[in-house]
């Protein structure tokens, strides 16, 4: 099975769920028995992003940044990017954004195509709008009310907008432990409810309203 080869088990059939969105197999339809599209996986993606307000930002205001997917960071700790989605749904803001944490970047052949794609876990907005005592809005890893497990899916690579930060909302929990590092954050409080940071640059600022 490629999913338990990669280490996600269930990644076949989202795969399956992804080509059947897309509309390139019917809805609720059986893939061929000898359905295993050759992947090809990678650690990191770049994306780049149109920040005029940012005036360290690159010609005609684009930056560049690299998202990372892997099981260990030079030599260290995993690290697993979370990102802004674009949801394309003629809202504005933190609205039209969706939040997910990538743990695979990968591309797979199927019926002639290939498919640049990425398989992320969903984190979902809290409330109408963002805190008013902090200005940004709340997010928490959505969960699968069954096997309380996170939510996965396939999507297609460029949905994802740029890299984006959350900070755990401490407020309610135990003292933080002194052991605690910044890679594992989002592990250690999966349960509790996230800030989306709009304050970690210009186009996040302007972006995350």
């Amino acid at each position: 099975n490629i999913g338990k080869k990669l280490g996600y088990p269930k990644l076949a059939s989202l795969i399956v769920d992804f080509l059947q969105q897309q509309g390139f197999l019917p809805p609720h339809s059986i893939p061929p028995p000898h359905f295993n599209p050759d992947i090809n996986i990678y650690p990191s993606a770049k994306v780049t992003f149109y920040a005029p307000s940012d005036i360290s930002s690159g010609p005609g205001g684009m930056c560049q940044e690299l998202i990372r997917a892997v099981s260990t960071w030079r030599s260290g700790a995993s690290r697993y990017d979370t990102v802004f989605l674009k949801l394309e749904n003629g809202e504005r803001g933190m609205r039209a954004l969706g939040v997910a944490r990538v743990r695979l970047f990968f591309t797979f052949h199927y019926s002639l195509v290939d498919y640049q794609c990425a398989l992320v876990e969903d984190y979902i907005l809290h409330g109408n709008g963002p805190d008013e005592d902090t200005g940004m809005w709340k997010v928490k890893r959505a969960i699968d009310f069954q096997t309380r497990l996170p939510i996965s899916r396939v999507i297609y690579l460029q949905d994802i907008l740029r890299a984006s930060h959350l900070i755990p909302v401490f407020h309610g929990t135990p003292n933080v432990a002194t052991h605690l590092t910044a890679e594992a954050s989002l592990d250690h409080y999966r349960n509790k409810f996230h800030y989306v940071n709009k304050f970690v640059d210009y186009h996040a600022f302007e972006t995350v309203f």
